[in-house]
C-alpha cells in the first residue's frame, strides 16, 4: 500500500525516507527535489536494492514511517495524495 495514497501495490520507493509510494505520488516526490525524497523504481532500479536497503524496508514499513513523521509534524496533519489517474 502505498504510504501516502494508500493505493495498493506501490512500485516506488523513496530511499531516504525508507516508503514504498505509488508511480503518482513517486511524482510528488520528485518534485519534493532529492534533497527531500529520492525516489526510485522497485523494478527497474535493481542495483540499489541490495541486502541492507531491502532489510532496512522490511524492518520499518510504510506504517511505522509515516508514523514517525506524524509525530514530528506541526499543525494540522497534511493530506498527501496523487493526482495521477493512474492506478499503479
Amino acid at each position: 500500500m502505498c504510504a501516502d495514497c494508500k493505493s495498493p501495490d506501490p512500485d516506488w520507493a523513496s530511499l531516504n525516507l525508507g516508503s514504498l509510494i505509488c508511480i503518482g505520488c513517486s511524482g510528488v516526490h520528485r518534485q519534493l527535489g532529492v534533497q527531500v525524497s529520492k525516489v526510485r523504481s522497485c523494478t527497474l532500479d535493481v542495483r540499489i536494492w541490495d541486502h541492507v536497503v531491502l532489510s532496512m524496508f522490511r524492518a520499518l514499513g510504510n506504517d511505522a514511517v509515516n508514523a514517525v513523521f506524524e509525530s514530528h509534524s506541526t499543525g494540522s496533519k497534511a493530506n498527501f495524495t496523487s493526482t495521477s489517474s493512474s492506478s499503479s
